[in-house]
């Protein structure tokens, strides 16, 4: 079974322009911060998140029952003199109703251009551009909970000290990464290697946004470091933790689809992305040597009249594995066993645009992330805040 995901998040969030020239970088300072009441939670907290038969990392927690402060950003950009740019992001997370706070990003780009190419240099600790869905924030997008594609393939946050090269002529871009492993799926010092195709049109009076990706991370006993990194849980007790030593490749690509007609706003989305896993897994004493075929869809669609919009979301992950050299006693206590088992998310989010600065959200998930449980639904109200503290302009 392969994997496909299949992301529109408010539509115009596929929208992966990103153009590469200092020279539009403008100077400012930029705040941004999401908060939400929740109905309920999806786990007690006292419970781990262990999906069984996948191997997670990063930052993909589940959400709490109440009201959080899910994330704050303070973004900057600088232009020298056209010549180059540097950028950053501080920025806080929530986990099991703590905020951690931290350097997310901070890098320098340099471009320039022939004829009708542009060409750019970026170095420093930058998030990947492969997909919108390797980066989520809540104060950044129309739902307040993580996609489970950015959990189960990016470890929601995929933020890593590299070197990125991109060409763009015309509304053609391509783009080639190096990071160090510092980010899940890779392990530090072991690296990951990127490649992406982006092209922003118009098709019959529509936006059209493509883009195609490649990402392939090395791991050397990478660990499960969820809820070693954090105190995330009551429990008093944390699960053995699983190794993993091997290549992880995935494989991607999306579609976006947006028009205006007057004041109603139309929009569908796609993105598809499949992962091989292919190596070991072991715990102290016991090993298995592991091909694993990862597979996710999500799917969303917008309308928007004026102020408000209502948007559509539906995520599925499968997965099939497959062991050699192994006992099914260390399968069973490693939870690698799935037995068929999909995680699965449909939800419905209204928004409405209070002014230029604050969003309100409301929205409703029917969801499933273990075998062991029933599916839930939640709702949730909330709201996001964006604000230009300063700009050169």
């Amino acid at each position: 079974m392969r994997i496909f995901i299949i992301s529109t998040g408010l539509v115009t969030s596929l929208v992966h322009a990103h153009a590469p020239s200092s020279a539009h970088v403008s100077t400012e300072i930029t705040a941004a911060a999401a908060f939400t009441w929740r109905s309920g939670e999806s786990l007690s907290r006292d419970e781990y998140w262990l999906p069984e038969g996948f191997l997670l990392g990063g930052e993909a927690m589940p959400y709490e029952k109440g009201a959080t402060l899910d994330d704050f950003q303070l973004l900057a950009s600088k232009n020298l003199n056209d010549a180059y740019f540097v950028r950053g992001k501080l920025s806080g997370h929530n986990h099991s109703g703590e905020n951690t706070l931290e350097v997310e990003n901070l890098w320098l780009g340099k471009s320039w251009q022939r004829q009708n190419q542009i060409w750019l240099i970026e170095v420093g600790k930058m998030a990947t551009e492969v997909t919108e869905t390797a980066n989520f924030h809540s104060s950044d997008d129309d739902f307040s909970q993580a996609h489970l594609l950015s959990d189960f393939f990016f470890g929601r946050h995929f933020d890593d000290t590299g070197l990125r090269v991109t060409w763009q002529q015309g509304d053609s871009t391509v783009g080639i990464e190096v990071f160090s492993g510092e980010n899940y799926p890779a392990s530090r010092g072991e690296y990951s290697q990127s490649i992406y195709f982006k092209k922003n049109t118009y098709l019959l009076g529509a936006q059209l946004d493509l883009g195609l990706f490649a990402m392939i991370s090395q791991a050397e006993r990478r660990a499960d470091e969820r809820y070693s990194a954090h105190n995330h849980n009551n429990a008093e007790q944390q699960p053995d933790q699983v190794f993993f030593t091997g290549d992880s490749k995935i494989w991607g690509s999306y579609v976006a689809l947006y028009y205006q007609i007057n004041h109603w706003q139309f929009g569908l989305g796609g993105e598809m992305i499949l992962l091989d896993n292919s190596g070991q897994v072991n715990q102290t004493t016991q090993s298995a040597n592991i091909d694993s075929e990862q597979t996710g869809i999500r799917l969303t669609g917008k309308l928007g009249y004026h102020a408000h919009e209502v948007l559509f979301d539906y995520q599925k992950v499968a997965i099939e594995n497959k062991f050699s050299k192994t006992s099914s006693s260390f399968l069973t206590s490693a939870n690698l066993f799935n037995q068929g088992f999909e995680p699965e998310r449909v939800r419905m989010s209204w928004l409405y645009h209070l002014n230029e600065h604050i969003l309100l959200r409301s929205e409703w998930s029917r969801e499933a992330l273990t075998a062991a449980m029933a599916k839930q639904n939640h709702i949730g109200f909330g709201l996001r805040w964006r604000y230009t503290l300063y700009s050169a302009h």
